[in-house]
């Protein structure tokens, strides 16, 4: 696992807009990559807007796996599997729908000096950042285009479900954010996050960081 305590070092900016990725910035194909909800062994495939919406996440009793193998023929399980699928990624970002209100918030941001970061449940967090860095843009106050170029701070974007974090192995993901966040708001001054599944927002704000932002996301 990454070490935390290497995201404590001095960052550029003291003033960082963090945001998860899907049904938040981009609205992704939901048949390209999807939640593995399992009851007693029994399989539902759910879609990023479902699986937010599930009162199962905050069940106690339900489990987090990142593949289906790791599944137990009882019990309730969501498994991240597709989400580490390394063509499904690419392709899922690629070909979705930006969210243009959310963007629209993240370009106040961006404008006023905070950095960008991504915290998101996906796996193959490398490919991630190369992904964003190809389609992701932010709009200046003249209205023009922009790469984020040295707006986008990789060493503070997280894919919780990325298999190398060993530790979050088993915990709810709404757990592992807030987990991040309670790290990341060691060294900003500011933090704005955003996102569109309210149990990562009530785990954040249980946080009771008062220079961290929760916005939710619009759909």
């Amino acid at each position: 696992m990454r070490e935390f305590a290497q995201i404590l070092k001095e960052s550029r900016s003291k003033k960082l807009f963090i945001a998860d990725l899907d049904d938040t910035l981009f609205r992704v194909d939901p048949n390209i990559t999807q939640i593995h909800k399992y009851v007693d062994g029994k399989l539902t495939k759910l879609s990023t807007d479902e699986y937010a919406k599930d009162p199962d996440q905050r069940n106690p009793e339900t489990k987090y796996v990142e593949r289906d193998d790791l599944v137990e023929d009882e019990g309730i399980f969501f498994s991240f599997e597709e989400f580490n699928d390394l063509e499904s990624v690419k392709k899922g970002f690629k070909e979705g729908t930006p969210i243009i209100k959310n963007l629209k918030t993240m370009d106040q941001y961006l404008n006023k000096g905070y950095d960008f970061a991504f915290l998101t449940a996906r796996g193959n967090e490398k490919t991630l950042i190369k992904v964003l860095i190809d389609i992701l843009k932010y709009t200046t106050t003249d209205g023009k285009m922009k790469a984020l170029g040295d707006k986008f701070n990789k060493a503070d974007s997280f894919a919780v479900g990325d298999p190398k974090y060993t530790e979050f192995e088993g915990m709810k993901v709404y757990l592992r954010k807030a987990y991040v966040l309670k790290q990341l708001a060691k060294k900003y001054d500011e933090i704005c996050y955003i996102d569109d599944d309210i149990n990562n927002l009530i785990a954040a704000h249980e946080l009771n960081l008062p220079h961290l932002t929760t916005i939710q996301a619009e759909e």
